[in-house]
């Protein structure tokens, strides 16, 4: 995955290919584990050393993690924007639409709480595999996706609302549905 240094970083190295392969260990760091900035921070920190690189100031460095961070979040996105077919998307963005009859969207009823062991709550809980099973999410393999940016793709679905689900970019939208309506989210 070599390329340029996002803009920002180039400047904290004198030798330009000392600056491309600093970013390329960011990513392939994010690829690998999606770490705080302070664990990248170290992890820049050491690569420096490891190459007898100076190292520039800690805004300079988490400007280049941020750019790198947001560059890897842009591959992840485009990359599951083409595992999903157009009708698969539509299904993903039906689930958080609402209209005058239904005031909440599918994405809520997926979201419900379990309620109590009975023949209803099953129901209701097979009612929500069911609505899952019919985005066609359950087909989609994601296991390329980082746990770690998994899981944060889970809660941002989890707890927001609907509407702010709806307000995410798109590839993005269906990144994070595609994640956050899989089989964890029938934990309740």
């Amino acid at each position: 995955m070599a390329g340029r240094p996002p803009s920002g970083s180039a400047a904290i190295f004198t030798d330009e290919a000392d600056g491309v392969r600093f970013v390329d260990s960011i990513r392939e760091t994010l690829d690998r584990h999606y770490d705080e900035t302070a664990s990248l921070l170290a992890r820049a920190r050491a690569w420096l050393r490891d190459e007898h690189v100076l190292a520039p100031s800690d805004s300079v460095l988490r400007r280049a993690i941020g750019a790198a961070r947001n560059k890897a979040r842009t591959l992840l996105t485009e990359r599951m924007a083409e595992r999903l077919s157009a009708p698969m998307r539509d299904r993903l963005d039906a689930l958080v639409a609402v209209d005058d009859d239904q005031p909440h969207s599918p994405l809520n009823r997926i979201k419900a709480s379990s309620s109590s062991p009975s023949v209803g709550g099953m129901k209701r809980l097979l009612a929500r595999l069911e609505l899952i099973e019919a985005t066609g999410v359950l087909e989609v393999d994601v296991g390329w996706v980082n746990g770690n940016y998994q899981r944060i793709l889970f809660h941002s679905v989890r707890t927001a609302s609907a509407d702010r689900v709806r307000r995410m970019a798109a590839p993005r939208r269906h990144l994070a549905l595609a994640r956050g309506t899989g089989p964890w989210s029938l934990g309740g």
